[in-house]
């Protein structure tokens, strides 16, 4: 009891000498921890369809295409495609679908209602891939959030085909699209890589953006800061683990994108109203 007092009597003391000793004297194990807040609670929450999120957290997001199916030999060069969505609710400008055919560019759906309609595709073997994507545009990672298909067009051949067992290269963004010079003139290199088992060791992604050239071995993607206004022509390659791009139609991909700049608000006075004279 009398240790108990003596203890009590210095911390009195140092009080009154000031808090900075009290705390310096103070063992760092005696110092109570407050519990950490969960990251859901100090997070903004955002309108469903805009947060990039699933609908419900325990299940996984699932993209499907409904049609064409797998193989199906469509008799004409223009086609309806209808895609499946669950846990993830879509958005203009939010939570959507990027869809790339063959090697193009990405194509965006954000509605599930009407079809994506493509004109003038040629004839022979097409393959398709779609997958959801936040609202900034990057792909969302659930290994079910991706479907890929291969179809034919009047004809049947083997053209734009992939073998689903190699491994091969989605690229997602920079898309062919224009991007406005806003956040710091960031621009995203975001891609997957598709393997089976152990197909993905010492795979990396080779990039050469106009006169700058690098390489992603960590397959999460990077981004480019401080971009000028202008043209930029992106070739991207999948090498293998000897630094040689894997053989492969999709394997490469060419994209060219356009910075430009953002153009500001002009504010306009209104002309003056007269006041007229009182009767």
């Amino acid at each position: 009891m009398r240790n108990v007092c003596t203890k009590m009597t210095k911390i009195i003391l140092l009080l009154f000498c000031g808090g900075g000793a009290l705390i310096a004297q103070t063992p760092l194990d005696s110092i109570p921890v407050a519990p950490a807040v969960p990251h859901s609670i100090i997070e903004p929450m955002l309108e469903k369809g805009f947060d990039g999120r699933s609908d419900n957290p325990m299940m996984p997001i699932t993209v499907s295409v409904l049609s064409p199916k797998p193989m199906e030999l469509t008799p004409v060069n223009e086609v309806d495609f209808f895609f499946q969505v669950t846990n993830y609710t879509l958005a203009p400008y939010g939570n959507r679908l990027h869809v790339i055919l063959d090697n193009q560019s990405p194509l965006v759906v954000d509605q599930l209602k009407r079809p994506l309609t493509m004109k003038d595709l040629s004839p022979g073997g097409h393959t398709l891939r779609v997958y959801a994507v936040k609202p900034d545009g990057r792909m969302v990672s659930d290994s079910q959030a991706f479907a890929m298909i291969y179809f034919y067009v009047i004809k049947k051949d083997y053209q734009n085909y992939i073998n689903p067992n190699t491994p091969f290269l989605t690229l997602n963004m920079p898309s062919n699209d224009p991007v406005d010079s806003v956040s710091e003139g960031i621009v995203w290199l975001d891609y997957r890589i598709h393997t089976l088992s152990d197909q993905g060791k010492g795979l990396k992604v080779r990039y050469r953006l106009s006169n700058i050239q690098g390489i992603d071995d960590l397959g999460k993607g990077i981004f480019w800061k401080n971009m000028k206004v202008g043209r930029y022509d992106l070739i991207v390659d999948l090498l293998d683990s000897t630094g040689n791009v894997l053989s492969g139609f999709f394997n490469r991909v060419q994209r060219v994108f356009e910075i430009r700049p953002v153009q500001k608000a002009i504010t306009t006075t209104p002309d003056a109203i007269p006041i007229l004279p009182q009767e």
